[in-house]
């Protein structure tokens, strides 16, 4: 319009004169000042037309993925295994999280714990008491609304179905426990009274495979098995309960009661109640209740019971309560055959996870705009021919939300084909079976993390190069020219090399401490002139 009104006042300028001109001129321009011009509404598309644009956005999407196959490649892989990689880590990291969160009492669960200091020495922490302590914090404690010890068979037990001779099988995960046990913890039973299994002596609680294992399909209670381990005798089973889940810290597949461990000689003695720490034991507290005001009850009880046995030694203690859901990833409080897990190997794996979708949108941005230039005449060719700028936000948003949507599917396909391999090998690093969500040997293992830490900061930039169709002989002056002037583009690659070297100097420094261990094994194997094993911690078992 203003184009327009020069043009006719040249024109006129040279046929009537300029002041006549002039006045023209500006009676055309205040002709133009009306209210109905200054308030002119925009035609904005209707919902049809709206969803039509739409369907034509993805359809040029399209386009462009055909036109550029290898780029379009490239950008949904590197998305996809940065995605398939953070959901593996990201459900290992939910799984440990979640262990004994199934339980209903879980809130008012605590473990107690014993800690001692021998003459001013470092203090001593176990979370293991005499098998006096829990019946009697349990009976003069009113905040204790019950107790409950747990024992593990010293060696593992030998059970035989008398029926059955040829069903006769090694047992490891057999515990001794107290007749609260059901009453305390969500482990439901499938045949039997949770209020009164374990409550006689001769009596067994099996896990159902452990019953399907000696009995078959046929209906286990009121049967006999013979047990020969640390008590040896013939148990009536009682009852049967649902396989444990496999985010449990306990393990165990039998139950036995716990006065039949008590008949022995050894704790017929009154001393041993607090001096014989072999007993796990746990409490369960009244909602509200304060637990220092708890604490202090049970040093008061611990310290009255072992004044006698510290004081020649100068010894002094104290008895604390763990949270049940704080117990697996608190290794340095452990208890025999307890399943344990690191949580500095979480948060690493968070990082982890966290650094590699990072690093995929990163190198999604960098191809991105690496093709700003080749489609800039693209763009340009759109607006002549009329294209508003929202239109053109559109079309590319749906480029990157089709390429999004793309790359998500394929990495739930690849992070459920890579299910089984994640899941054997956690199993040689835990020597347990846990189901799909477990990655927690993944940062030790040097056949994952070797390639991942050499290879990642050459091979993203190598591929941007690629892309971008430059010619250098070093990767950094194929960038320079493509990037000149780009300076978010190099703080972004240089936070990409940066994130990879941060992992490569964490898995190197691990790998540094950890390495006199193992050389001092290999080295202990050599000269007994027998073969290395590798042997799992006391808390840990092969199941």
């Amino acid at each position: 319009m203003l184009g327009d009104l020069h043009e006719r006042y040249h024109l006129r300028v040279q046929q009537w004169g300029e002041a006549k001109a002039r006045k023209r001129y500006w009676r055309e321009v205040l002709a133009y000042m009306r209210l109905s011009v200054f308030k002119r509404k925009e035609n904005y598309p209707t919902k049809l037309l709206f969803t039509d644009m739409l369907g034509y956005y993805f359809k040029i999407a399209f386009r462009s993925f055909s036109s550029k196959k290898f780029y379009s490649f490239i950008n949904v892989m590197g998305l996809c295994i940065g995605m398939a990689c953070c959901l593996l880590i990201f459900q290992y990291v939910v799984f440990e999280y979640s262990f004994d969160t199934f339980h209903e009492k879980a809130p008012n669960l605590f473990r107690v714990i014993r800690t001692t200091i021998k003459g001013g020495s470092e203090p001593k922490t176990s979370a293991t008491n005499g098998w006096a302590a829990g019946p009697t914090l349990a009976q003069e404690v009113p905040e204790v609304v019950r107790s409950v010890r747990l024992h593990p068979e010293e060696y593992n037990v030998v059970i035989t179905n008398p029926d059955r001779p040829d069903k006769t099988f090694e047992e490891q995960w057999a515990y001794y426990t107290d007749a609260t046990f059901f009453q305390m913890f969500s482990f439901p039973l499938i045949a039997g009274d949770p209020a009164h299994a374990l409550s006689k002596p001769g009596t067994v609680v099996l896990s159902q495979s452990i019953a399907r294992k000696y009995f078959g399909h046929e209906d286990p209670i009121g049967k006999t098995l013979n047990a020969k381990g640390w008590i040896s005798g013939t148990y009536r089973v009682d009852g049967i309960f649902e396989d444990i889940p496999t985010n449990s810290h306990l393990k165990f597949d039998i139950l036995l009661p716990m006065v039949d461990l008590l008949s022995k000689s050894a704790f017929s003695e009154p001393k041993t109640g607090w001096t014989w720490h072999n007993f796990i034991t746990y409490v369960q507290l009244h909602e509200g209740a304060d637990l220092a005001v708890v604490e202090q009850k049970f040093t008061d009880i611990f310290m009255n019971k072992m004044e006698e046995d510290f004081k020649p030694t100068n010894t002094t203690g104290y008895l604390s309560l763990q949270p049940l859901l704080d117990i697996h990833l608190n290794p340095s409080i452990s208890a025999l055959k307890a399943i344990m897990g690191s949580s500095q190997a979480v948060y690493f794996s968070a990082i982890i996870g966290i650094i590699t979708l990072l690093i995929a949108f990163v190198n999604y941005i960098n191809l991105t705009t690496a093709r700003a230039f080749d489609r800039a005449s693209e763009v340009g060719v759109r607006k002549v021919v009329g294209a508003q700028r929202r239109q053109l936000i559109f079309q590319f948003l749906a480029e990157s939300a089709l390429t999004i949507l793309i790359a998500f599917a394929l990495a739930l396909a690849l992070a459920s084909a890579f299910k089984p391999s994640v899941n054997n090998l956690n199993s040689i690093m835990k020597g347990e079976n846990y189901g799909w969500p477990i990655v927690s040997g993944m940062h030790q293992d040097e056949r994952f993390v070797k390639p991942l830490v050499e290879w990642t900061p050459a091979i993203a930039p190598f591929g941007l190069g690629i892309v971008t169709n430059k010619k250098s002989s070093w990767y950094g002056n194929l960038l320079a020219g493509a990037l000149r002037g780009q300076h978010l583009r190099r703080i972004i690659l240089g936070h990409q090399d940066s994130s990879a070297m941060i992992v490569k100097e964490d898995y190197c420094l691990k790998r540094s401490l950890a390495g006199s261990d193992w050389l001092r094994k290999d080295r202990m194997a050599a000269s007994t002139s027998q073969p290395a094993t590798s042997t799992l911690p006391a808390n840990l078992s092969v199941g």
